[in-house]
């Protein structure tokens, strides 16, 4: 008989998959027809929904009043745990870069020139915040950005829905 895992989740604790992680040569090319340069490849770095939401919430400071009172109005709808999705329609003052990551659903570019920009945008939230959530988000892009540096390649971040 098979044993459940740690790692098993149930239901209830599901969240959206946020972009998955690809270092490219051409952003251009990639975002029409997929790896185009034997450089092309994925990174097994990916933001959590939870960790997204902490890095703009907490980290950044933005306004999550409307969002805390749609979450508690479906859940008190639905009577268990909300499936709400929120999404970023906005460029955050001081943070044009990271602004770009607005949700589950939406793909991100970074070009190479522009990953240091991130890279320093990450560095300037890390220092406002002490919410593990959002820590751990921003050591990731961190790692992806030193990665995509080291390498001389641009960051795709590219949704479910692409």
């Amino acid at each position: 008989m098979a044993e459940p895992t740690q790692d098993a989740k149930s239901e209830d604790s599901w969240e959206p998959e946020m972009p998955m992680t690809w270092l490219v040569r051409d952003t251009g090319a990639f975002g029409v027809g997929g790896k185009t340069s034997p450089a092309d490849h994925c990174v097994d770095l990916r933001l959590t929904y939870q960790e997204w939401l902490a890095i703009y919430f907490d980290a950044v400071g933005l306004d999550k009043s409307g969002y805390e009172e749609e979450v508690a109005k479906r859940a008190s709808e639905e009577n268990r745990v909300p499936t709400f999705l929120t999404e970023l329609d906005e460029e955050i003052p001081d943070f044009p870069l990271l602004s770009r990551i607005r949700g589950p659903f939406h793909d991100a570019v970074f070009e190479a020139d522009e990953v240091n920009v991130l890279r320093q945008e990450c560095l300037q939230v890390r220092t406002k915040t002490s919410n593990p959530l959002a820590l751990e988000g921003l050591r990731k892009l961190l790692l992806i950005c030193d990665r995509a540096q080291s390498l001389g390649l641009s960051v795709y971040l590219i949704s479910n829905a692409s």
